[in-house]
């Protein structure tokens, strides 16, 4: 690189991304050579080294000469927002996908998975999987619940020893909202007609069913457990929409039956003694 500069004249501003990552596996001796150059030829001005990484406490693990070269122009960038998010699954959606096969909700679905952590990888390797499942299974297009699969398949994240944890109403409730997913094959659905579907629930198992102020207590504790994840449009009104993320609902539905059924079982017993 260096003698195709100096024989060729020319400039270059080399990029180098995942720094921090390629240093931890490479080791410095690049990226030391690489800033030593301006001391060694006096064309150095025909290169230009940027640097991209995600932890910024790699550069204390450099010598002091290669971390004095980056630290002078640090540039600290914001992680992606959930708008920001969204436009790049909108173009690289239609950059990859056959128009028509992905809904803007389903999109919609997946920055609002990725916001938390504003991982542009993330949401993108979730459309990928998502789409793969969905071809895979002839269906006509992506479905909110292919992307729960994907992200699932890409971190596990079914907590059943929280699930084991939950109030009987918890239950209920986590129960209602993942059936009502099902059913529509939404994305989201609003708080009112999950409460609808919590009352049929509770009828199912023998319950007397909460007011809806006490049943939205119970989707406040089951957010703050990491269980479901909670919006607000205005529609008419302020309307508060409920998903499901960390799991498809076709798995967590058998599991929070098991444990109704379960629980059903032990009052029944204890009924009789």
């Amino acid at each position: 690189l260096v003698s195709h500069l100096e024989k060729h004249g020319g400039r270059l501003l080399l990029t180098l991304d995942e720094l921090d990552y390629q240093v931890e596996v490479e080791g410095p001796d690049l990226l030391y050579l690489l800033t030593r150059y301006p001391e060694q030829n006096p064309a150095a001005w025909r290169l230009g080294l940027i640097g991209i990484c995600r932890d910024r406490g790699f550069l204390n693990r450099l010598d002091a000469p290669t971390r004095s070269t980056f630290q002078h122009t640090l540039i600290e960038l914001d992680r992606y927002s959930g708008e920001q998010l969204f436009d790049i699954l909108v173009f690289r959606a239609g950059e990859a996908i056959q128009p028509g096969k992905v809904d803007e909700e389903v999109l919609r679905l997946i920055s609002d998975m990725a916001s938390g952590t504003g991982d542009a990888r993330f949401a993108l390797e979730v459309l990928y999987r998502a789409g793969c499942l969905a071809e895979q299974r002839m269906a006509p297009r992506i479905l909110p619940e292919h992307v729960r699969e994907a992200k699932a398949s890409i971190y596990p994240e079914l907590k059943r020893h929280v699930l084991a944890e939950l109030r009987p109403h918890e239950a209920t409730a986590l129960l209602a909202l993942a059936r009502r997913l099902r059913s529509t094959r939404a994305a989201y659905a609003s708080s009112t007609e999950v409460y609808g579907t919590y009352q049929v629930v509770c009828e199912e198992y023998g319950e007397k069913p909460l007011s809806y102020n006490r049943f939205s207590e119970c989707l406040e504790r089951l957010r703050a457990m990491g269980l479901l994840r909670s919006k607000q449009e205005r529609r008419q009104g302020l309307l508060t929409l409920l998903s499901i993320e960390e799991a498809p609902v076709e798995v967590l539905i058998p599991e929070l039956e098991k444990l109704m059924e379960s629980r059903s079982g032990r009052q029944i017993e204890g009924g009789g003694q």
